[in-house]
Protein backbone atom coordinates (compact mmCIF):
# COMPACT_ATOMS: atom_id res chain seq x y z
CA UNK A 1 0.00 0.00 0.00
CA UNK A 2 1.49 3.35 -1.09
CA UNK A 3 0.74 6.31 1.18
CA UNK A 4 1.03 9.96 0.03
CA UNK A 5 0.69 12.83 2.52
CA UNK A 6 -0.36 16.30 1.34
CA UNK A 7 -0.74 19.69 2.98
CA UNK A 8 -1.53 23.07 1.53
CA UNK A 9 -1.90 26.81 1.92
CA UNK A 10 -5.40 27.75 3.20
CA UNK A 11 -6.80 29.18 -0.05
CA UNK A 12 -9.52 27.32 -1.96
CA UNK A 13 -7.77 27.58 -5.34
CA UNK A 14 -4.80 25.73 -3.85
CA UNK A 15 -6.96 23.15 -2.05
CA UNK A 16 -9.43 22.32 -4.79
CA UNK A 17 -6.94 21.42 -7.51
CA UNK A 18 -5.21 18.87 -5.33
CA UNK A 19 -8.50 17.32 -4.18
CA UNK A 20 -9.27 16.55 -7.81
CA UNK A 21 -5.79 15.13 -8.41
CA UNK A 22 -6.01 12.99 -5.26
CA UNK A 23 -9.39 11.54 -6.26
CA UNK A 24 -8.09 10.68 -9.74
CA UNK A 25 -4.98 9.00 -8.35
CA UNK A 26 -7.04 6.93 -5.89
CA UNK A 27 -9.44 5.85 -8.66
CA UNK A 28 -6.54 4.75 -10.87
CA UNK A 29 -4.48 3.01 -8.19
CA UNK A 30 -6.26 0.55 -5.92
CA UNK A 31 -3.22 0.27 -3.64
CA UNK A 32 -2.90 4.01 -2.95
CA UNK A 33 -3.93 5.90 0.19
CA UNK A 34 -3.96 9.72 0.26
CA UNK A 35 -3.96 11.76 3.49
CA UNK A 36 -4.89 15.43 3.05
CA UNK A 37 -4.27 17.89 5.89
CA UNK A 38 -6.56 20.80 4.99
CA UNK A 39 -7.80 24.00 6.69
CA UNK A 40 -11.10 23.65 8.61
CA UNK A 41 -13.01 26.19 6.51
CA UNK A 42 -12.52 24.14 3.33
CA UNK A 43 -13.22 20.62 4.60
CA UNK A 44 -16.84 20.34 3.42
CA UNK A 45 -16.07 21.79 -0.01
CA UNK A 46 -13.06 19.50 -0.36
CA UNK A 47 -15.14 16.42 0.46
CA UNK A 48 -17.76 17.53 -2.07
CA UNK A 49 -15.11 17.95 -4.78
CA UNK A 50 -13.71 14.49 -4.08
CA UNK A 51 -17.19 12.94 -4.24
CA UNK A 52 -17.98 14.77 -7.48
CA UNK A 53 -14.73 13.54 -9.03
CA UNK A 54 -15.42 9.95 -7.96
CA UNK A 55 -18.86 10.13 -9.59
CA UNK A 56 -20.23 6.63 -10.12
CA UNK A 57 -17.07 5.21 -8.54
CA UNK A 58 -17.82 6.89 -5.19
CA UNK A 59 -17.53 3.58 -3.34
CA UNK A 60 -16.81 3.16 0.34
CA UNK A 61 -13.50 1.53 -0.58
CA UNK A 62 -12.40 4.59 -2.57
CA UNK A 63 -13.59 6.99 0.10
CA UNK A 64 -11.67 5.04 2.74
CA UNK A 65 -8.42 5.55 0.86
CA UNK A 66 -8.66 9.34 0.67
CA UNK A 67 -8.53 10.81 4.18
CA UNK A 68 -9.49 14.50 4.36
CA UNK A 69 -9.07 16.03 7.81
CA UNK A 70 -7.93 18.96 9.94
CA UNK A 71 -6.12 18.50 13.28
CA UNK A 72 -7.33 21.78 14.78
CA UNK A 73 -10.48 23.89 15.11
CA UNK A 74 -10.86 27.51 14.01
CA UNK A 75 -13.71 29.87 13.17
CA UNK A 76 -11.44 32.12 11.12
CA UNK A 77 -11.51 32.42 7.34
CA UNK A 78 -8.34 34.52 7.25
CA UNK A 79 -5.61 32.48 5.52
CA UNK A 80 -2.90 34.35 7.43
CA UNK A 81 -4.49 33.20 10.70
CA UNK A 82 -5.15 29.65 9.52
CA UNK A 83 -1.66 29.09 8.13
CA UNK A 84 -0.20 29.62 11.60
CA UNK A 85 -2.30 26.78 13.01
CA UNK A 86 -1.50 24.59 10.02
CA UNK A 87 2.22 25.13 10.49
CA UNK A 88 2.01 24.52 14.25
CA UNK A 89 -0.01 21.31 13.93
CA UNK A 90 1.97 19.87 11.02
CA UNK A 91 4.97 18.29 12.83
CA UNK A 92 2.78 16.38 15.31
CA UNK A 93 0.50 15.12 12.53
CA UNK A 94 3.43 14.11 10.35
CA UNK A 95 5.03 12.20 13.22
CA UNK A 96 1.76 10.35 13.94
CA UNK A 97 1.62 9.24 10.31
CA UNK A 98 5.27 8.18 10.36
CA UNK A 99 4.59 6.10 13.48
CA UNK A 100 1.59 4.49 11.73
CA UNK A 101 -0.79 5.81 14.37
CA UNK A 102 -4.41 6.98 13.93
CA UNK A 103 -5.15 10.64 13.27
CA UNK A 104 -8.31 12.48 14.32
CA UNK A 105 -10.13 15.31 12.59
CA UNK A 106 -10.75 18.00 15.19
CA UNK A 107 -13.63 19.41 13.14
CA UNK A 108 -15.69 16.28 12.41
CA UNK A 109 -14.41 13.95 15.12
CA UNK A 110 -13.63 11.28 12.52
CA UNK A 111 -10.80 8.93 13.44
CA UNK A 112 -8.66 7.61 10.59
CA UNK A 113 -7.15 4.22 11.31
CA UNK A 114 -3.40 3.60 11.05
CA UNK A 115 -1.90 2.96 7.63
CA UNK A 116 1.69 2.47 6.51
CA UNK A 117 3.92 5.57 6.87
CA UNK A 118 3.97 8.07 3.99
CA UNK A 119 6.35 7.26 1.16
CA UNK A 120 5.96 10.66 -0.51
CA UNK A 121 5.07 14.10 0.85
CA UNK A 122 3.45 16.64 -1.48
CA UNK A 123 3.34 20.22 -0.23
CA UNK A 124 1.86 23.36 -1.71
CA UNK A 125 4.62 25.62 -2.97
CA UNK A 126 3.52 28.21 -0.39
CA UNK A 127 3.98 25.68 2.44
CA UNK A 128 7.69 26.25 3.03
CA UNK A 129 7.48 26.00 6.86
CA UNK A 130 5.91 22.55 6.49
CA UNK A 131 8.69 21.58 4.08
CA UNK A 132 11.31 22.62 6.63
CA UNK A 133 9.48 20.63 9.33
CA UNK A 134 9.42 17.58 7.07
CA UNK A 135 13.15 17.82 6.42
CA UNK A 136 13.83 18.27 10.14
CA UNK A 137 11.97 15.05 10.96
CA UNK A 138 12.85 12.72 8.06
CA UNK A 139 15.69 14.48 6.26
CA UNK A 140 16.04 13.30 2.66
CA UNK A 141 14.68 9.81 3.34
CA UNK A 142 11.16 10.73 2.17
CA UNK A 143 10.94 12.72 -1.09
CA UNK A 144 9.01 15.99 -1.16
CA UNK A 145 7.24 17.30 -4.26
CA UNK A 146 6.11 20.92 -4.51
CA UNK A 147 2.55 21.27 -5.84
CA UNK A 148 2.19 24.33 -8.08
CA UNK A 149 -1.39 25.29 -8.98
CA UNK A 150 -0.41 28.52 -10.80
CA UNK A 151 0.31 28.95 -14.51
CA UNK A 152 3.91 28.26 -15.49
CA UNK A 153 4.21 31.74 -17.04
CA UNK A 154 3.12 33.32 -13.76
CA UNK A 155 5.64 31.27 -11.82
CA UNK A 156 8.43 32.20 -14.21
CA UNK A 157 7.72 35.91 -13.86
CA UNK A 158 7.08 35.91 -10.11
CA UNK A 159 9.75 33.51 -8.87
CA UNK A 160 11.96 32.67 -11.83
CA UNK A 161 15.49 33.79 -12.69
CA UNK A 162 15.99 36.86 -14.86
CA UNK A 163 17.20 34.87 -17.89
CA UNK A 164 13.69 33.35 -18.05
CA UNK A 165 11.97 36.73 -17.71
CA UNK A 166 11.60 36.50 -13.93
CA UNK A 167 12.31 38.98 -11.17
CA UNK A 168 15.43 37.13 -10.09
CA UNK A 169 16.66 37.05 -6.51
CA UNK A 170 14.38 39.65 -4.93
CA UNK A 171 15.88 39.07 -1.50
CA UNK A 172 19.35 40.03 -2.69
CA UNK A 173 17.97 43.02 -4.61
CA UNK A 174 16.08 44.29 -1.56
CA UNK A 175 19.16 43.94 0.66
CA UNK A 176 21.30 45.81 -1.88
CA UNK A 177 18.75 48.60 -2.32
CA UNK A 178 18.36 48.96 1.45
CA UNK A 179 22.12 49.27 1.87
CA UNK A 180 22.33 51.82 -0.96
CA UNK A 181 19.58 54.00 0.52
CA UNK A 182 20.51 53.49 4.16
CA UNK A 183 17.11 52.12 5.17
CA UNK A 184 15.78 48.75 6.35
CA UNK A 185 14.89 45.93 3.93
CA UNK A 186 11.29 46.09 5.19
CA UNK A 187 11.04 49.71 4.02
CA UNK A 188 12.26 48.69 0.56
CA UNK A 189 10.23 45.50 0.05
CA UNK A 190 6.92 46.54 -1.48
CA UNK A 191 8.34 49.45 -3.47
CA UNK A 192 10.84 47.19 -5.23
CA UNK A 193 8.38 44.35 -5.78
CA UNK A 194 5.73 46.67 -7.28
CA UNK A 195 8.19 48.81 -9.26
CA UNK A 196 7.49 49.25 -12.97
CA UNK A 197 9.68 51.03 -15.51
CA UNK A 198 7.83 50.47 -18.79
CA UNK A 199 10.03 47.60 -19.97
CA UNK A 200 8.42 44.81 -21.99
CA UNK A 201 8.88 41.61 -20.00
CA UNK A 202 9.59 38.60 -22.20
CA UNK A 203 8.41 35.39 -20.55
CA UNK A 204 8.29 32.23 -22.64
CA UNK A 205 4.69 31.80 -24.01
CA UNK A 206 10.23 37.05 -3.68
CA UNK A 207 11.98 34.07 -2.78
CA UNK A 208 11.95 30.52 -4.13
CA UNK A 209 9.55 29.52 -1.31
CA UNK A 210 9.28 25.70 -1.37
CA UNK A 211 10.49 25.17 -4.91
CA UNK A 212 14.28 25.07 -4.53
CA UNK A 213 14.16 22.86 -1.43
CA UNK A 214 11.76 20.27 -2.87
CA UNK A 215 12.81 17.12 -4.74
CA UNK A 216 10.35 17.53 -7.62
CA UNK A 217 7.55 19.80 -8.84
CA UNK A 218 3.96 18.87 -9.75
CA UNK A 219 2.42 21.49 -12.03
CA UNK A 220 -1.34 21.88 -12.45
CA UNK A 221 -0.84 23.64 -15.79
CA UNK A 222 -1.24 22.01 -19.22
CA UNK A 223 0.89 21.81 -22.38
CA UNK A 224 -2.07 22.70 -24.59
CA UNK A 225 -2.50 25.95 -22.70
CA UNK A 226 1.07 27.26 -22.42
CA UNK A 227 3.60 24.95 -24.13
CA UNK A 228 6.44 27.49 -24.38
CA UNK A 229 6.08 28.57 -20.75
CA UNK A 230 6.05 24.98 -19.51
CA UNK A 231 9.18 24.12 -21.47
CA UNK A 232 10.93 27.15 -19.95
CA UNK A 233 9.56 26.15 -16.53
CA UNK A 234 11.05 22.66 -16.92
CA UNK A 235 14.36 24.11 -18.12
CA UNK A 236 14.51 26.30 -15.01
CA UNK A 237 14.14 23.29 -12.72
CA UNK A 238 16.54 21.21 -14.79
CA UNK A 239 19.18 23.72 -13.66
CA UNK A 240 18.50 22.40 -10.13
CA UNK A 241 18.35 18.76 -11.32
CA UNK A 242 14.64 18.57 -10.48
CA UNK A 243 11.85 16.98 -12.50
CA UNK A 244 8.59 18.79 -13.32
CA UNK A 245 5.48 16.62 -13.70
CA UNK A 246 2.56 18.24 -15.52
CA UNK A 247 -0.85 16.94 -14.37
CA UNK A 248 -3.28 19.68 -15.42
CA UNK A 249 -5.77 20.98 -16.04
CA UNK A 250 -7.26 19.98 -12.67
CA UNK A 251 -10.92 20.80 -13.07
CA UNK A 252 -13.66 18.40 -11.94
CA UNK A 253 -14.88 15.74 -14.33
CA UNK A 254 -18.35 16.47 -12.96
CA UNK A 255 -19.06 19.91 -11.46
CA UNK A 256 -20.44 19.99 -7.93
CA UNK A 257 -24.15 20.84 -7.90
CA UNK A 258 -24.93 20.67 -4.19
CA UNK A 259 -26.95 23.53 -2.75
CA UNK A 260 -24.89 26.52 -1.68
CA UNK A 261 -26.56 29.02 0.66
CA UNK A 262 -26.54 32.58 -0.64
CA UNK A 263 -27.71 35.97 0.50
CA UNK A 264 -30.50 35.84 -2.05
CA UNK A 265 -33.96 34.78 -0.90
CA UNK A 266 -34.47 32.79 -4.11
CA UNK A 267 -32.50 29.94 -2.57
CA UNK A 268 -29.81 28.00 -4.37
CA UNK A 269 -27.51 29.30 -7.07
CA UNK A 270 -28.83 26.62 -9.41
CA UNK A 271 -32.36 27.97 -9.03
CA UNK A 272 -31.15 31.50 -9.69
CA UNK A 273 -29.36 30.45 -12.88
CA UNK A 274 -32.39 28.52 -14.14
CA UNK A 275 -34.63 31.53 -13.53
CA UNK A 276 -32.16 33.89 -15.25
CA UNK A 277 -32.06 31.55 -18.24
CA UNK A 278 -35.85 31.57 -18.47
CA UNK A 279 -36.17 35.36 -18.06
CA UNK A 280 -33.16 36.58 -20.05
CA UNK A 281 -32.12 33.72 -22.32
CA UNK A 282 -28.81 31.88 -22.84
CA UNK A 283 -25.41 33.58 -22.44
CA UNK A 284 -27.02 36.50 -20.64
CA UNK A 285 -25.50 36.46 -17.14
CA UNK A 286 -22.15 37.77 -15.92
CA UNK A 287 -20.03 36.21 -13.16
CA UNK A 288 -17.83 38.46 -11.00
CA UNK A 289 -15.27 36.54 -8.95
CA UNK A 290 -11.79 37.32 -7.62
CA UNK A 291 -11.08 33.91 -6.10
CA UNK A 292 -10.92 32.81 -2.49
CA UNK A 293 -8.05 35.09 -1.44
CA UNK A 294 -7.87 38.36 -3.38
CA UNK A 295 -10.26 41.31 -3.31
CA UNK A 296 -10.12 44.84 -4.85
CA UNK A 297 -8.45 47.48 -2.69
CA UNK A 298 -10.94 50.07 -3.95
CA UNK A 299 -14.28 48.33 -3.48
CA UNK A 300 -16.24 51.41 -4.55
CA UNK A 301 -15.40 50.61 -8.19
CA UNK A 302 -16.93 47.16 -7.84
CA UNK A 303 -20.00 48.63 -6.18
CA UNK A 304 -20.43 51.03 -9.12
CA UNK A 305 -20.37 48.07 -11.52
CA UNK A 306 -22.99 46.25 -9.43
CA UNK A 307 -25.18 49.37 -9.32
CA UNK A 308 -24.97 49.65 -13.12
CA UNK A 309 -25.93 45.99 -13.58
CA UNK A 310 -28.93 46.48 -11.29
CA UNK A 311 -29.98 49.62 -13.17
CA UNK A 312 -29.74 47.85 -16.56
CA UNK A 313 -31.47 44.71 -15.18
CA UNK A 314 -28.48 42.67 -16.34
CA UNK A 315 -28.39 39.28 -14.53
CA UNK A 316 -25.22 38.76 -12.50
CA UNK A 317 -23.62 36.73 -9.73
CA UNK A 318 -20.94 38.06 -7.40
CA UNK A 319 -18.74 35.73 -5.36
CA UNK A 320 -17.06 37.25 -2.31
CA UNK A 321 -15.17 34.27 -0.93
CA UNK A 322 -12.16 36.34 0.13
CA UNK A 323 -11.92 36.92 3.89
CA UNK A 324 -11.02 40.52 3.04
CA UNK A 325 -14.28 41.19 1.19
CA UNK A 326 -16.69 43.53 2.94
CA UNK A 327 -20.20 43.68 1.47
CA UNK A 328 -22.54 46.13 3.18
CA UNK A 329 -26.02 45.08 4.27
CA UNK A 330 -27.39 47.93 2.18
CA UNK A 331 -25.79 46.58 -1.00
CA UNK A 332 -26.95 43.04 -0.22
CA UNK A 333 -30.49 44.32 0.19
CA UNK A 334 -30.40 46.25 -3.09
CA UNK A 335 -29.17 43.17 -4.94
CA UNK A 336 -31.88 41.00 -3.37
CA UNK A 337 -34.60 43.49 -4.23
CA UNK A 338 -33.39 43.83 -7.83
CA UNK A 339 -34.36 40.25 -8.69
CA UNK A 340 -31.58 40.16 -11.29
CA UNK A 341 -28.56 39.66 -9.08
CA UNK A 342 -27.18 37.26 -6.50
CA UNK A 343 -24.29 37.63 -4.08
CA UNK A 344 -22.82 34.49 -2.50
CA UNK A 345 -19.95 33.89 -0.10
CA UNK A 346 -18.93 30.89 -2.16
CA UNK A 347 -20.20 29.17 -5.30
CA UNK A 348 -19.38 26.14 -7.47
CA UNK A 349 -17.65 28.15 -10.19
CA UNK A 350 -17.34 25.42 -12.83
CA UNK A 351 -21.03 24.62 -12.48
CA UNK A 352 -21.90 28.31 -12.94
CA UNK A 353 -19.63 28.66 -15.97
CA UNK A 354 -21.08 25.48 -17.52
CA UNK A 355 -24.71 26.59 -17.12
CA UNK A 356 -26.46 27.64 -20.39
CA UNK A 357 -27.09 31.13 -19.01
CA UNK A 358 -23.29 31.58 -19.00
CA UNK A 359 -21.76 29.18 -21.52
Amino acid sequence: MTHIFFSTFPAWGHVRAFCILAARLVKENKSLTMTLLLPPNHLKKAQAEVSAEFGDENSEENRRRIRVFCPFKSDSDDPLVLIQSMVESYPTTYQLLLDAKPVTCAVTGSVFEPVSPPEIVILDYFAHPQLLATRAITGKTIPIAAFVCAHAATMLRTLGPEHYGGRGDLGAKIEAEAARRGITPREVGDSLYAHTDGRIIKVAGVPDIGLRDSDAVISASAHDFEPESLEAFKSWFKEWNKEVYTVGPLIPSKPTTFLIPSNNAQGSIEQFLDKALKDYGPKSAVLISFGSLFWPNSQEYLEEVIEALIEKKFPFIVSYASPYAKISDDLLQRVDESGSGLIAKWLPQLFVLSHPVRS
